[in-house]
C-alpha cells in the first residue's frame, strides 16, 4: 500500500530517486507523454502522476498526485484519505470541511453525489 503522506513526499522530486517508485514498479503504469510532461497513470492503485520532464535549466520532477475514486478506467485509491475525507462525502461536505477553495475549476456537483 502507499500511503497518502508517500504520495505527497513525491512532490518536487524526480520520481526514480524515490523509494516509492520501487513500489510503484510492482504495479502496471501507462505513461502518456504531453508537451514535456509526462502522466503516469497506475489505474489499479487509483493513482496518477504528473512529471515534468527536465530542462536544460532544472531537472525533472513530479508536479501533481491525483488519487481517483472508482471512475473512468481507475480504480479506486484504497489508502486513508487526508484531513478527514472520504469517498462518499459531497462537494457542500468537503467545503464545510476544508473551507471555501482559493480557486475552483468545479462549477457542478458530482451526479448523484448532491446532498
Amino acid at each position: 500500500m502507499i500511503t497518502y503522506d508517500e504520495l505527497v513526499g513525491l512532490l518536487g522530486s524526480p520520481l526514480k530517486d524515490s523509494e516509492v517508485f520501487e513500489k510503484l514498479s510492482a504495479h502496471n503504469c501507462e505513461h502518456d507523454s504531453y508537451h514535456g510532461r509526462i502522466y503516469h497513470s497506475y489505474q489499479q492503485l487509483g493513482i496518477c502522476l504528473l512529471e515534468f520532464l527536465p530542462t536544460v535549466s532544472q531537472p525533472g520532477y513530479i508536479a501533481s498526485v491525483s488519487i481517483y475514486s472508482a471512475v473512468h478506467k481507475y480504480r479506486q485509491y484504497a489508502g486513508v484519505l487526508p484531513h478527514g475525507l472520504n469517498w462518499g462525502q459531497s462537494y457542500t461536505e468537503i467545503q464545510k470541511l476544508l473551507g471555501e477553495p482559493f480557486r475552483s475549476s468545479c462549477t457542478k456537483l458530482i451526479p448523484g453525489n448532491q446532498h
